[in-house]
This record gives structure tokens, C-alpha cells and sequence, in this order.
């Protein structure tokens, strides 16, 4: 399978895709498994507001940023990696 790119699903319609330090990560079939089994177990992840922060559990985001807006993540969707990137999704 080729590699993919996640795009989070925003609780406010938004979609944003799945970066670190900056890059776009590059997930594989059971990296994204893994990510499926923790939201069935943990429930949604979430981001603060100004995408500063992102946590796998949005509980543990909002405990650790008591003043902050957070967002959760609602769902999540794929795209190849080699894709040109799309304009309507947050960076």
C-alpha cells in the first residue's frame, strides 16, 4: 500500500492534515490501524485551537490546557501521500 497522508475531521467542519514539526506525516496501513484502535478505546483526540498542541485523548488535552479552546477531532479520512496538497484543508 502506498504511503498516506490523515486528514482530521474537525468538530467545527473544519479539516486539517496530520502534521509534525511542520511535515506532513507519512502513515502506513497500520499506523493507521493503531490510530483507529486508540480513538475506539480513548474516544476522540483533539487540538487546541490555534493547533499549537494535539492530543490523543482530548480529556488529557483539556486537563493539561484548563484555559484553552480546544477542538476535537470528530473523524479522520486518507489520501495517497504522493497527491498534490489540497487548498481547503489547514497545513
Amino acid at each position: 500500500m502506498k504511503l498516506q497522508r490523515v486528514i482530521h475531521h474537525l468538530k467545527d467542519g473544519r479539516r486539517k492534515y496530520s502534521t509534525h514539526h511542520g511535515e506532513i506525516e507519512k502513515w502506513e496501513r497500520s499506523d493507521i490501524e493503531a490510530m483507529e484502535r486508540c480513538r475506539e478505546f480513548y474516544g476522540n483526540s483533539a487540538f487546541l485551537a490555534d493547533f499549537s498542541r494535539y492530543g490523543v485523548v482530548a480529556k488529557e488535552l483539556r486537563e493539561r490546557f484548563p484555559n484553552a479552546k480546544i477542538i476535537p477531532v470528530v473523524g479522520f479520512e486518507t489520501e495517497d501521500h504522493d497527491l498534490p496538497l489540497r487548498t481547503d484543508i489547514i497545513f
